[in-house]
């Protein structure tokens, strides 16, 4: 009999539904093709299931959207078949779009024999996954006119579901990069709204937005968490912190989500039986964290879930208390709440196959969240609007009493407004003074800026401004990823020039030079500087060396060339000239680019000087 069952099971075995692959294909969901069995009487090995061992136990055919059994421990076996017709060997990726599974076992078959198998789940590190993603990603490649089997073993301490989607390697890459914007967005979202309410709350002194701050980092963190980012992202080596961080963070959302709303809805100042209930949802997130650390992860899970929902519910019960008690902040606070409740309610009916399976109801619980935490930063603004408005009344009723208390002294305060009046003039009339200085003052400031950035012998820019235009430049360069050029150009015993004409012919001789190299480098990209003494540094953007060597050889043939008249003097000078040339990169400074030209020019000139060096 026995026998008997084993050949049915195996005739049963080969009539479920094949998967059909074509080169056209993009994406297929699994769904449809899975079967499963349950490893109720000990562990059940690929070897036993390819022997037929495991008939007995029975097959069964997946009927839902995705595959959800809850928080089942029992580990399970899926498989599905995949025929490939074709005379072409076809590439598929099998994603698991479901990051919390602790182990997942995946075997591709042919003949009974096992062809491929991975080894993944996030009890392992990230970077020994097949590949790198936050979902659970293992690459095929059926052979032509073959068929072949999946085999999927899963075993996890949380919610056990198997979300399958086979697609071609390109598509894949393309849908993922939208779904990656969203996680980028939503997590923009969540940090622009953490850092704005953090900085408000140090400026207005009000534990209410650091509660508000935790609440929306800890949510964010849960939600980012349930899509794999965090384990891709911040701690890829540390898979035991992520086992328990889930927990840990749960229990962070619902302890700040309860200190938040005790504060916001004024539960601190009310009495009644809702402070004490506020305190004791605070201190069940607490009990939440605590064993994210001291019990399993099953067990955690269960009582982080249990938690969320009870607490979820009781505040929105405090909020619509506190509503119709017209507390003024208590319609934000429900609302939000509703809003984060319905995108958490859509991804649970989806996950329990009562709604179907729609991309962007895998993205609800995020969305609510968003619109969450944008209306619970609405909601803070008008409390300070409300707090504002409460001052300016004390502030008003304050002022009528005062008028009130000084209607019998009316004469002296009409002389007092007069001295106020004159004392307003003399004010303006001295503001005007200051305003009318700080202006001559700022212009002062301006022409001892220019003055201090331009060498007046030479009218070229001096030392400072070169070193500051060489780090723009270097920036500049290191962005469009071109060449940046740095000539140094000094002229040959200059001192000679000074004993024998004078020290008028040196400056002459420093001026003409000056003009000389200004008017040979008039591209938009270059600047000329005075550096010190008889050196002069040319900064050329966007020059290749060949082009910086060819002009330096051209100024140096044209100084030679050149005859400076000083009264009854005549004479020429030549010059030594060193350059580098590069294109900027991470590693390489500035100052490296400075050091190479100087040791061309040094170069240069213990070569006798009138000539040009270069120096990579």
């Amino acid at each position: 009999m026995c026998g008997l069952f084993l050949l049915c099971a195996q005739v049963f075995a080969s009539t479920y539904n094949s998967i059909q692959l074509t080169s056209r294909q993009e994406r297929l969901e699994v769904a449809p093709y899975l079967w499963w069995v349950a490893e109720n009487h000990g562990e059940i090995k690929i070897e036993d299931i390819l022997e037929r061992k495991t008939a007995p136990m029975g097959w069964r055919q997946n009927n839902r959207f995705d595959p959800n059994f809850g928080l089942d421990v029992s580990p399970r076996w899926f498989r599905f078949s995949v025929t490939n017709a074709g005379a072409e060997s076809v590439e598929r990726w099998l994603e698991i779009s479901y990051p919390v599974l602790d182990d997942i076992r995946v075997y591709l078959t042919e003949e009974e024999k096992v062809v491929e198998a991975y080894h993944s789940g996030d009890t392992l590190n990230f970077r020994e996954r097949p590949v790198f993603h936050r979902n659970f990603i293992f690459p095929f490649k059926f052979k032509p006119h073959s068929k072949s089997t999946v085999y999927i073993r899963i075993q996890t301490q949380g919610a056990l579901e198997l979300p399958a989607d086979l697609w071609s390697p390109t598509a894949f890459v393309q849908a993922d990069q939208w779904k990656l914007a969203a996680q980028f967005l939503f997590s923009g979202i969540m940090l622009a709204m953490a850092a704005y309410n953090l900085a408000l709350g140090f400026v207005i002194r009000d534990l209410t937005f650091m509660h508000y701050v935790g609440y929306v980092v800890s949510i964010a963190i849960v939600q980012l968490a349930l899509h794999g980012a965090p384990f891709q992202f911040i701690w890829p080596h540390s898979p035991q912190w992520n086992q328990i961080s889930l927990v840990f963070f749960i229990g962070c959302s619902v302890t700040f989500a309860s200190l938040f709303g005790y504060r916001f809805l004024n539960l601190n100042v009310r009495g009644g039986i809702l402070p004490y209930i506020a305190i004791s949802c605070a201190f069940f997130g607490l009990f939440c964290c605590a064993l994210a650390f001291s019990a399993s992860y099953a067990t955690g899970i269960k009582i982080a879930v249990l938690a969320t929902g009870v607490v979820s519910i009781v505040w929105l019960i405090i909020g619509l208390l506190q509503w119709s008690r017209r507390e003024p902040t208590a319609a934000y606070f429900t609302l939000a709440w509703a809003v984060f409740l319905v995108g958490n309610i859509a991804i649970s009916l989806e996950k329990i196959g009562l709604i179907p399976n729609l991309t962007i109801i895998g993205f609800m619980p995020q969305i609510g969240a968003c619109i969450e935490v944008m209306i619970f930063s609405l909601a803070l603004a008008q409390r300070i609007n409300i707090e504002r408005r409460r001052h300016i009344s004390m502030r008003e009723l304050a002022l009528h009493r005062e008028r009130s208390a000084r209607e019998a002294e009316q004469s002296m305060l009409m002389a007092q407004q007069q001295a106020n009046d004159e004392l307003e003039r003399r004010v303006a009339i001295r503001t005007e003074e200051l305003n009318e200085a700080m202006k001559k003052l700022s212009v002062a400031h301006e022409q001892l800026n220019e003055i201090a950035t331009f060498d007046q012998l030479t009218q070229l820019k001096n030392k400072a401004s070169f070193e500051r235009v060489l780090l723009q430049e270097w920036s500049r360069c290191s962005r469009s990823i071109s060449a940046l050029s740095l000539v140094f150009i000094d002229i040959d015993r200059f001192q000679k020039v000074n004993q024998q004409f004078g020290q008028f012919a040196g400056d002459t001789c420093l001026q003409v030079l000056a003009k000389l190299i200004s008017s040979m480098t008039r591209r938009a990209g270059d600047s000329i500087f005075r550096y010190e003494g008889d050196c002069y540094v040319l900064v050329l953007a966007h020059c290749s060396a060949e082009g910086a060597l060819q002009l330096s050889e051209q100024i140096r043939s044209r100084t030679e060339a050149t005859l400076i008249h000083v009264d009854e003097a005549r004479f020429s000078v030549t010059v030594s000239i060193g350059l580098s040339s590069d294109i900027p990169s991470q590693g390489w400074e500035p100052k490296d680019l400075m050091e190479r030209a100087r040791e061309a020019l040094a170069e240069a000139k213990m070569n006798g000087g009138n000539g040009v060096s270069f120096r990579m």
